[in-house]
């Protein structure tokens, strides 16, 4: 993943390696979103009427996702369905939105790029967490299994 992700030149080669990495763990959608204290960006293939309502509403002041990544510091899956009953109504709300929009569970990875910077990368479902990625599913070792292979492939 890595790999393809520096091997991007621009915003299109890198949303067409992510999206090849996402549709690989059987995700449908992805998005990074970049947050740099002077400029953010994002790159997804979300729907575009999800992106503008996204920052329209400045959901990402209250994104839940985006606050346990912060938090977090490491990989980790989730759920519209299971983290909406302990929500509070405006998390509820944004809950809702997304999953009218098909997005309803992922895997999010947080990205620390110095400075105090960050990114997070979610490869997201319209699929029950459940389907994609069984409880005990080992996150890193999907994300490291096209590198493995890569390299198994070259001899290594």
């Amino acid at each position: 993943m890595i790999d393809a992700t520096v091997a991007a030149a621009n915003e299109h080669s890198l949303k067409t390696a992510l999206s090849d990495v996402a549709r690989a763990h059987g995700f449908e959608r992805f998005a990074y979103l970049n947050l740099h204290t002077a400029k953010s960006f994002a790159v997804s293939t979300y729907q575009k009427e999800w992106q503008s309502l996204y920052f329209s509403r400045s959901y990402m002041a209250i994104d839940p996702v985006v606050t346990a990544a912060k938090r977090l510091r490491r990989a980790f899956r989730w759920s519209v369905d299971v983290e909406r009953r302990r929500a509070d109504n405006s998390i509820k709300e944004f809950y809702d939105a997304a999953a009218e929009f098909g997005i309803r569970s992922g895997l999010s990875i947080p990205i620390w790029t110095g400075f105090g910077q960050f990114a997070i990368l979610t490869l997201a479902s319209a699929r029950h967490l459940e389907m994609l990625m069984p409880r005990g599913t080992e996150l890193q070792s999907g994300c490291a299994a096209p590198a493995k292979q890569k390299r198994s492939q070259e001899g290594r």
